[in-house]
């Protein structure tokens, strides 16, 4: 009940694609060729999907082959990402801390608009409650009152990009990576 299919999938697409048009503009800004740029994020990207798929299938109980048809997790894409992209600058001889804060705030993009897609999927539901606070969504099987971890995580996770956007562009004498 209350699942609209494919939203998550259209919403994740969407945050990563806007996550790198972020850091692409960032990084342009800043003399980078938009050829290195996508090059090192997309692999990383790749890696990180291939990472959270593997990771997915890890955790849950069950046969291989059911569990990479099932889900995703993130866990594995956190760790696999930024260390591929930590490798491809290195051996591109690219700065790592200026590629990174310029990574950051579309990521945290990307978190804010593909916890909205998890909302209205009905994975990584909230629990049951009667706080003035839930919503009415699905946790794909059972439709009810949760409080809307999704949406609380969307909106961190934008409140962060926010954050981490300004400090990056008024960045006033750090050095880049801090």
């Amino acid at each position: 009940p209350a699942v609209v299919p494919g939203s998550w999938p259209a919403l994740g697409a969407l945050g990563v694609v806007t996550a790198l048009a972020t850091q692409a503009a960032i990084l342009t800004g800043r003399g980078w060729s938009i050829g290195s740029v996508l090059t090192v994020s997309l692999l990383a990207v790749v890696a990180g999907l291939v990472a959270a798929k593997i990771w997915f299938a890890v955790l849950q109980p069950g046969p291989w082959r059911q569990s990479l048809a099932r889900g995703w997790a993130v866990d594995g894409f956190l760790v696999a990402a930024p260390v591929t992209a930590i490798g491809l600058l290195l051996a591109r001889g690219l700065p790592v801390g200026a590629f990174l804060d310029a990574a950051a705030p579309g990521m945290f993009v990307a978190v804010a608009i593909g916890r909205v897609g998890c909302f209205f999927t009905g994975c990584c539901a909230g629990r049951m409650s009667h706080s003035r606070w839930s919503l009415w969504s699905s946790d794909r099987k059972v439709g009810a009152r949760r409080l809307p971890a999704q949406l609380v995580e969307s909106a961190v996770g934008l409140a962060i990009a926010l954050g981490a956007g300004l400090l990056v562009v008024a960045r006033t004498g750090l050095p880049e990576g801090l």
